[in-house]
């Protein structure tokens, strides 16, 4: 049994180095609950690890899916799958043995990585969002935006702005690193000064990704919704029109043209300036004299696709998603009844670490070309392991 001296560190239940290695948490929570806890990380981390791995693979490997967004999705993955490499196994341990027993420095490394690694994957959410936002609304920056040295500086700056914002609090300026017994977890703290960044920090990185996700998914609805209208009137307007042999299609994934294989009503004056990655994108903003083409009638009932449908699922998703994994923690460290709950607590942590398995789902699973990448990378190592196992020894 400790000693009085050697115990809580200050009446707010943080500790000190000597006592991190033996104090007990999660006091008066239910085992059951805990338990529940320690198996749900270790579900999320051998889930996680190799679903992002076989993503990372998977949109590396085609030249056709070497494009921003795959260079995000990428770079998603690669933060999650840190994040449940280094996260995920210290978490389970915790949540089991009730206490933290890794060491001081350990205790200062998981929330710096943890909140570093969080930050990073916010911010590639919203340049996913900032991306398809400039796919529909325009077009024709797309491949000025997004250049190559410009992605290399977008993905750079994601991870040091998500790392530079924890420097101060890693060197004690504004609050400190170290072990919280009221979440049962090494967290951000105060500093001798009584300050403390984890507020300010948890709303602003919920905020405004959140901010960018509607205002970005609502203004895309908007331009799908609007185009989806337009390409209903009459094809009789005065506008000049072009007419084209096939509808060629702006594929971001593969970044080539290809012809839409969909029928059409009245489509002999009119095609579709559209990019097609789950939605088809079509720019409104533009004049029919500024297009190289004009807008395709779309037939709804002949289409394999319904545009508004596409759109109204992907945004529902994403931004449901979103509030759900990440609202819960924003409240616990913001509310101090939220940490004051034990359950609300768990699910809060629970949750976060949740996204390192659903990301690869919503991003990769819901694009059919993403799933063709990984089909191609699972039937290439299918078929090659079918021709090792019967080819004969020479």
């Amino acid at each position: 049994m400790l000693s009085n001296n050697n115990n809580i560190n200050n009446n707010n239940g943080f500790l000190n180095k000597t006592t991190q290695t033996s104090y007990e948490l999660f006091e008066g929570y239910n085992d059951k609950l805990l338990e529940f806890a320690a198996i749900a990380c270790t579900v999320f981390l051998v889930v996680g690890v190799p679903g992002n791995i076989l993503t990372i693979i998977a949109l590396t490997k085609g030249k056709r899916n070497r494009n921003a967004t795959a260079i995000f999705i990428i770079n998603l993955s690669i933060s999650d799958l840190l994040f449940g490499c280094f996260n995920l196994p210290l978490a389970a341990s915790t949540f089991f043995r009730r206490a933290w027993a890794h060491g001081d420095l350990l205790c200062r490394l998981l929330p710096l990585l943890r909140y570093g690694l969080l930050a990073v994957s916010l911010f590639t959410v919203s340049l996913i969002t900032i991306n398809r936002y400039v796919i529909i609304a325009h077009p024709r920056q797309y491949t000025r935006i997004y250049q190559r040295r410009y992605l290399t500086l977008m993905v750079m700056g994601a991870w040091l702005m998500a790392f530079s914002i924890m420097v101060p609090t890693w060197r004690g300026v504004w609050g400190k690193f170290g072990l919280d017994i009221n979440i049962g977890s090494c967290s951000i703290l105060p500093d001798r000064n009584g300050r403390s960044p984890k507020v300010i920090l948890f709303l602003l990185a919920f905020l405004v990704p959140c901010i960018c996700i509607v205002v970005c998914y609502a203004r895309i609805f908007y331009l799908v919704r609007k185009a989806a209208f337009r390409t209903r009137e009459p094809a009789t307007s005065s506008k000049p029109r072009i007419s084209h042999t096939a509808a060629p299609i702006i594929n971001p994934i593969s970044q080539q043209p290809y012809v839409y294989a969909c029928d059409t009503v009245n489509d002999e004056n009119r095609k579709p300036f559209t990019v097609n990655e789950d939605l088809e994108y079509i720019d409104v903003n533009y004049s029919f004299e500024d297009l190289p083409i004009s807008y395709e009638q779309i037939s709804y009932e002949n289409c394999p696709s319904n545009l508004q449908s596409k759109a109204t699922n992907m945004i529902f998703v994403i931004f449901i998603s979103f509030v759900i994994c990440y609202l819960p923690i924003t409240i616990t460290k913001i509310w101090e009844g939220g940490r004051r709950n034990h359950l609300f607590n768990i699910s809060g942590y629970l949750l976060v670490y949740l996204t390192t398995c659903i990301n690869p789902i919503i991003y990769v699973m819901m694009s059919s070309e993403y799933r063709e990448a990984y089909w191609n990378l699972l039937r290439c190592r299918c078929e090659r392991s079918k021709h090792n196992r019967f080819q004969k020894p020479i």
